[in-house]
């Protein structure tokens, strides 16, 4: 089923319910995986506003978006920018895909709990920003978190497990309240399916690669979920 017109009346609606107001902001970071000998390097644009959360991963060609809802049941959609292709991921297969997270995990790039459940160890301005930092263990993993109080982001984020590590690191922040409208002004005329119906589609060379690759049935946005763990799709392809 095609979404575009539940897609825009959506998103001309968002103002429905009240939120604590953070910047709007645009932020490039690094991205680093680490298993063993093996390294992987990348880059992502993250972006944000009141009730929206788009993710660009140029490497990749596709980009995420994250509307929020007052229920909970935050929409996501994934945007393939060379085949001008989209798939919306409802509230339910979201679930069923073990993809749950918190609205504050998506607009933060990390849960807010992760400030109380680790230790602070040192505050320093930096470029004239307030830069708090933590470090301590989520469960098993270790992480260290270099935390932006005035923009609510981290500058960096650091989780080690075992042999296996993740790194990103920020790289330029700015504001700039129009580029999610300018992004989806552009990627609401790509023709969009819902998950569900992916299965009826097996014929539609686009989505047979696009499951070859991973990207359908794994579909994930951010960086960690609430037990500080990476969370697979996005990052891993």
């Amino acid at each position: 089923m095609l979404l575009k017109q539940l897609f825009i009346s959506a998103i001309l609606g968002l103002a429905s319910f009240a939120t604590l107001a953070l910047p709007d902001v645009v932020a490039e970071y690094s991205n680093t995986q680490k298993k063993g000998f093996e390294r992987q390097s990348s880059n992502f644009t993250f972006a944000r506003n009141q009730q929206q959360v788009i993710t660009i991963y140029p490497q990749k060609q596709t980009a995420e978006y994250w509307q929020k809802r007052a229920n909970g049941r935050h929409h996501f959609y994934r945007f393939f920018t060379t085949d001008q292709r989209s798939v919306y991921y409802p509230p339910s297969d979201l679930s069923s895909l073990n993809i749950i997270r918190s609205w504050d995990s998506i607009e933060n790039l990390n849960p807010l709990s992760w400030l109380s459940s680790l230790e602070q160890v040192d505050s320093q301005q930096s470029a004239g920003k307030t830069v708090d930092f933590y470090q301590g263990t989520i469960g098993d993993i270790y992480v260290e978190l270099d935390w932006l109080p005035e923009y609510q982001l981290p500058q960096r984020v650091l989780t080690k497990q075992g042999f296996k590590s993740h790194e990103i690191t920020l790289q330029s922040l700015k504001q700039d309240p129009a580029f999610i409208e300018q992004a989806l002004d552009k990627w609401l005329n790509y023709p969009s399916i819902d998950y569900a119906d992916v299965g009826d589609s097996e014929n539609d060379p686009f989505l047979a690669k696009m499951i070859r690759q991973g990207f359908i049935e794994h579909a994930a946005s951010g960086v960690y979920d609430s037990n500080g763990r990476v969370i697979q799709g996005a990052h891993s392809h």
